[in-house]
């Protein structure tokens, strides 16, 4: 019988829900073209499928007021009470602006089909899956999952396996349905490789690998893709390959190719395989990474191994992403992982022969919404394909990170414009000198002022801001988004996002703290496995008083990305969610913004630790809106 695949690509729960993962289209293109038999599978769009079709709207919904209402009736509540009280509160409001469409739905089974046409599944997703709080699905671009275990500690990654929550309840229909596949079509794959670029993915990965590995051991399982190489770079845990056959660092192409021709063999010779982490006689082996590939040498990227008519957007209204080159063009920033393949591995193709994959892509999956994914694309390539896409008629909406740069001229973007560019993305992290120094930024405040008078609102901009950095200080982070509210004000920029500083793993940053004025850096003993740290003690403001700072910030953002779009109805709406923070009577104001604008932060070791603080809250006294909504939802 003919073997179905040789190598069965997994994306594992929870990443971005717009559209399909970039990471294994380019692995199979890349294999396919060695002759390797793939197959894919997007277990984050199975896992949310499996949710949305597991129960009805209306039973769902019931619960949702039921829970509010008991917790509303208690004097004060506890910590965890308060994130799962705000959600359901949030939740409510939010179904009244689905109101008509929740109504189309009730007393229905649901499909796919039905939630794509009403463009209501992110909404669900919450709503179906607050019944299991705290380990909800909350939604924006991502899946965000409330996680009583870290990633970053291979303690907890064990722990987890055997955990049953609102996901894992999934995994074994999942992958029983994959291997009955199986079963009827041929063998089963040689090897399976989980590609996990998100932080949100390590612990489900694992959990569905656990499972996997008790009904076929015989299958070799690998891990890549970006937070491998991040958080694993290091690996010293002996346990992780009692479940996972071996790890991957970096580029996956190469290394699966060679790991596929080696399983051929009778003695494979895993030190053969570069790029590969693996254990043998007890001793865990790394071995040199593969190298970097130019993307002239990589076909274009195969879409087709996902089943694109089954997200929860329509077809034209999935994101796909493309790159245009591989790494950073600056790579030398101090927040940033700049000795890490994925920012030093400088590739740019020509501009004709990225067009040309561009055009393929388009072609085959009839792409109307790209996302160009480079950390920094070079305008002058943006602008040759650019014309491409006017002279060969291309409908599509596109977007793009980049750099502030003289040659964002006028012209350019109102060429990029007329292409169908959405948004420019600029990562400005600051509008303050002394910051952009120490950061080594490369800018200044005079160029940024430039560059946004240069382009002269030809296209939407939206810059990236970040607060909180070492030294900073709370007159220095004011000014600073003082600037770009005037930028917002002058209609240079559409609108502003930021977020608080995070000290990375390997940045020059982490490397020499003493440099930033950082003292220590409060890493939890059990999170072993190169973390990101958001607490640090150092000059500059207080970790509290960034997350206030930043809850400022953010409330703005929020507002003015809806506020115009809204009726007076729905604008009276969204107010009581604002409005909502100040009715409720947080002991700190670092409670603010951690529910509001950090929640992958708020993670259940987060929460135990502010209880053991004994935080508390006192419920809010039912209003005559909520109460209101809460009839026309009929409830």
């Amino acid at each position: 019988m003919t073997k179905k695949a040789d190598i069965l690509l997994i994306n594992p729960p929870f990443g971005p829900i717009n559209g399909p993962s970039i990471s294994i289209p380019v692995l199979a293109a890349y294999l396919k073209k060695k002759s390797i038999n793939i197959e894919a599978l997007d277990a984050n769009l199975a896992v949310y499928k499996k949710l949305l079709l597991s129960d009805t709207i209306d039973n769902k919904k019931k619960y949702v007021f039921k829970r509010f209402l008991e917790l509303n009736s208690k004097s004060v509540l506890s910590f965890i009470e308060i994130n799962e009280y705000v959600l359901l509160y949030s939740v409510i409001i939010e179904a009244n602006g689905f109101g008509s469409s929740l109504r189309q739905l009730e007393n229905k089974k649901l499909t796919i089909e039905r939630i794509q046409n009403l463009n209501i599944g992110e909404f669900l997703i919450k709503l179906f899956s607050l019944s299991s709080f705290p380990e909800s699905i909350i939604t924006g671009s991502f899946f965000n999952v409330y996680s009583q275990y870290s990633h970053s500690s291979s303690t907890d990654i064990i722990k987890s396996l055997d955990h049953s929550s609102i996901y894992t309840q999934f995994f074994d229909e999942i992958i029983q349905e994959l291997f009955d596949s199986y079963n009827s079509a041929g063998d089963f794959p040689a090897i399976i490789g989980f590609s996990i670029i998100f932080a949100n993915q390590v612990i489900p990965a694992f959990q569905m690998a656990h499972r996997i590995k008790k009904i076929a051991p015989g299958i070799h399982i690998t891990f890549g893709g970006a937070s491998i190489s991040i958080y694993m770079r290091d690996l010293k845990t002996k346990d992780f390959f009692k479940y996972v056959d071996s790890f991957i660092l970096d580029e996956g192409e190469i290394p699966l190719e060679f790991l596929a021709a080696e399983l051929e063999k009778e003695k494979p010779d895993f030190a053969k395989v570069p790029g590969l982490i693996y254990l043998e006689n007890d001793i865990i082996h790394q071995n040199a990474p593969a190298g970097v590939i130019p993307l002239e040498e990589s076909p274009t990227m195969e879409y087709e191994v996902f089943p694109l008519n089954e997200y929860i957007f329509q077809k034209d209204k999935l994101l796909f992403s493309f790159r245009l080159s591989k790494g950073c063009i600056w790579k030398k920033c101090a927040f940033c992982r700049t000795d890490s393949y994925f920012v030093n591995c400088i590739k740019i193709p020509s501009p004709g022969f990225i067009y040309s994959q561009l055009k393929e892509m388009l072609i085959k999956t009839n792409a109307k919404k790209v996302f160009f994914t480079d950390q920094s694309a070079d305008p002058l390539v943006l602008e040759y394909i650019a014309g491409k896409l006017i002279e060969d008629k291309f409908d599509i909406e596109w977007s793009a990170h980049t750099r502030i740069d003289k040659n964002l001229t006028k012209e350019r973007c109102l060429l990029y414009k007329e292409s169908g560019c959405s948004t420019i993305m600029l990562g400005v992290e600051s509008v303050n000198n002394r910051i952009l120094t120490l950061i080594k930024k490369g800018i200044t405040e005079k160029l940024i002022d430039e560059v946004l008078k240069q382009i002269d609102s030809s296209i939407p901009i939206l810059l990236y801001m970040i607060s909180g950095f070492p030294t900073e200080t709370e007159q220095e982070s004011l000014d600073s988004y003082n600037k770009i509210k005037k930028y917002l004000h002058d209609g240079l920029i559409q609108n502003f996002y930021y977020s608080v500083f995070t000290l990375n793993y390997g940045a020059d940053i982490w490397n020499h703290p003493g440099k930033y004025g950082i003292t220590s850096i409060n890493i939890p003993e059990s999170d072993d496995l190169n973390p990101d740290v958001l607490y640090y003690d150092g000059a500059g403001m207080t970790r509290a008083q960034v997350f206030k700072m930043n809850y400022q910030f953010m409330e703005e953002y929020y507002m003015n990305k809806h506020g115009d779009s809204l009726n007076e109805k729905d604008i009276k709406i969204q107010s009581l969610i604002y409005g909502l923070n100040e009715k409720l009577n947080y002991n700190i104001d670092e409670l603010r913004s951690i529910i509001f604008t950090q929640n992958s932060k708020l993670d259940l070791p987060v929460i135990k630790c502010f209880e053991q603080c004994d935080i508390s809250v006192k419920s809010l006294t039912k209003t005559r809106e909520l109460l209101d909504l809460m009839s026309n939802l009929k409830v």
